[in-house]
């Protein structure tokens, strides 16, 4: 099991950072202004990971194939997630 939550953290952290550099056309490195830090592509890698571990936590899959193809599907569902939270945010205009 804690192999599989291991191939799990890392495809996901991989679809989550190609997600970022799709969306940005870019790697943007994570940077702290006086008043914020931006993560940078390191938020999209976390929540990419942190959503195909949970997903292979509840799916309990098999096979090493099982894992890849549900933690490449919670990589881009983890896209969604940060999406939603962005227009969610009081005084966006939700693009």
């Amino acid at each position: 099991m804690f192999i599989n939550i291991a191939f799990s953290i890392i495809i996901g952290g991989m679809v989550g950072i190609c997600n970022h550099v799709e969306k940005n056309g870019k790697l943007i490195m994570p940077y702290r202004t006086k008043k914020f830090f931006y993560p940078g592509f390191i938020l999209e890698m976390l929540m990419g990971s942190f959503a195909a571990v949970l997903l292979v936590l509840y799916a309990e899959p098999d096979s090493p194939v099982q894992v890849g193809f549900l933690s490449i599907l919670a990589g881009f569902g983890g896209e969604s997630v940060i999406k939603v939270i962005e227009v969610l945010k009081p005084g966006t205009s939700g693009k």
